[in-house]
Formats: structure tokens, C-alpha cells, sequence
């Protein structure tokens, strides 16, 4: 079966400008990178989704780190319809992130807290495979942030409550 490789979007610039190389990793030691706002229940959630990748994919989750203060995701739309997003407190994220590239970790994934106030309007379009993914702008600062001031790879996914059953959800927003 061919490998699968995973380059975030900065990297993915870099190499593309010609400042960074880039080369095939055939195992990483992945720190899971977990928001201080996500509530104690869907910390629980997402700890077990990282159990389930080590004990079904066989990935190394080899540390976790709780950032020593909320991350104040906070995400809009712009006019023209692209997302976009803040991050309140960058340097929580950064001062998590360099502790488990410290204890040896090469890559790393953030699971950060996002506001629950979604258009349920854009939703159902985004879930349909029309619309547009509200919390993709804001990920991708988290994401870009970790890669161009560690190095590291990383990824990001969003905390949220879970969403209802959707039995015709787009495979886009899968």
C-alpha cells in the first residue's frame, strides 16, 4: 500500500518558495497539544480518539500537554466569505507546544477549544458540501504558527460539542 504524508499549509509555502526542503518520515512521536479552555468531558473525548489512532493506526502519541491558559480561539467570516480567525493567547500555545517538542516529540497535534455560536445556516451548507468550513481559517493559524516557530509538522482539529447525526453528510466535511 502506498504512504500517506502529511505537509501543513506554511511548510507546504515554504517548500513551495524554495527555502525548505522536504523529505519522507516514516514514524513520527506525535504530542497531543490540548487547549486549558476544552471542559473536562471533551478532554476525556479527544484523549480517546488519540488512544484509538495508537491502538488501530498504530501512531505514536508519545506525550500530552494541557497549555497553562485558555487559547481563545475566536473565528469570522469576511465579507467575500473566506473564514478567518484570532487566537488570544499565541504564546500558551507556543510555550505548550515547545515543552513536548522538548520531551522529544517531532510532531505536533493541537486539539484547541472553539466557540460554540456556529450559523447554523452555514453549517448546514458546509455539511451539505456546498459551504464553507467556519473554523478552517482560524485552524490554520494554530497550525502555521506551531509549524513556522518550532518546525515541527502540525495539526490541528477544533473542540466542539458533537453535531447531530447527519445521514446524507457530504463526504467533504467528513
Amino acid at each position: 500500500a502506498p504512504e500517506l504524508y502529511y505537509v501543513e499549509g506554511y511548510a507546504l509555502d515554504e517548500f513551495a518558495a524554495g527555502r525548505w526542503g522536504l523529505r519522507p518520515v516514516t514514524s513520527q512521536r506525535v504530542g497531543l497539544l490540548l487547549d486549558a479552555a476544552i471542559e473536562p468531558e471533551l478532554r476525556l473525548r479527544h484523549m480517546q480518539a488519540a488512544d484509538a489512532c495508537r491502538a488501530t493506526l498504530g501512531v505514536t502519541v508519545s506525550a500530552y500537554a494541557v497549555t497553562d491558559a485558555p487559547l481563545g480561539v475566536e473565528i469570522a467570516m469576511s465579507p467575500a466569505g473566506a473564514s478567518w480567525g484570532t487566537l488570544g493567547n499565541p504564546e500558551a500555545l507556543l510555550r505548550a507546544a515547545r515543552r513536548l517538542q522538548e520531551e522529544g516529540c517531532t510532531a505536533i497535534a493541537v486539539v484547541a477549544r472553539f466557540p460554540d455560536d456556529e450559523d447554523e445556516e452555514m453549517l448546514a451548507s458546509y455539511r451539505a458540501g456546498d459551504g464553507v468550513d467556519a473554523v478552517g481559517g482560524a485552524e490554520a493559524i494554530i497550525s502555521h504558527l506551531v509549524t513556522k516557530e518550532l518546525g515541527l509538522p502540525c495539526a490541528h482539529a477544533p473542540a466542539l460539542p458533537a453535531l447531530d447525526i447527519e445521514p446524507e453528510l457530504s463526504p467533504r466535511a467528513c
